[in-house]
């Protein structure tokens, strides 16, 4: 995308760039957060597994505790900046919910037809 016009700051041209992060949230030069959703779904995906290869308890509540308390908050920080309306990132979003159940549910056996031998 070619730039419109030049800024300058202090005598110094800013350059331009096609993402910026501020709080520690990624924008897009379209203003869009989708690189922001990306990496925090990547990032608590990362998260929840390590909750399950951690966590040797196969009680559901303690796990599903220990999600809230160390997956759901990078899901949730600055969530009234970067909140989506699109379909497709909401699902990204919920993608992970749903992943981290059906592995924790193969890896403790606690579905019909997942139960370990």
């Amino acid at each position: 995308m070619a730039a419109c016009a030049t800024y300058t700051l202090y005598g110094n041209q800013l350059s331009l760039v096609s993402e910026a992060r501020d709080l520690d949230v990624l924008i897009s030069m379209q203003l869009l957060f989708k690189p922001h959703i990306n990496v925090i779904v990547t990032k608590a995906h990362v998260r929840a597994g390590q909750v399950l290869r951690c966590f040797l308890s196969c009680d559901t509540e303690t796990l599903v505790r220990a999600c809230i308390t160390y997956v759901h908050p990078l899901l949730e920080y600055c969530t009234p900046i970067w909140s989506s309306y699109s379909l497709g990132m909401i699902q990204c979003v919920e993608s992970l919910q749903r992943a981290f159940t059906n592995a924790r549910d193969f890896k403790f056996g606690t579905l019909v037809g997942h139960a370990k031998s």
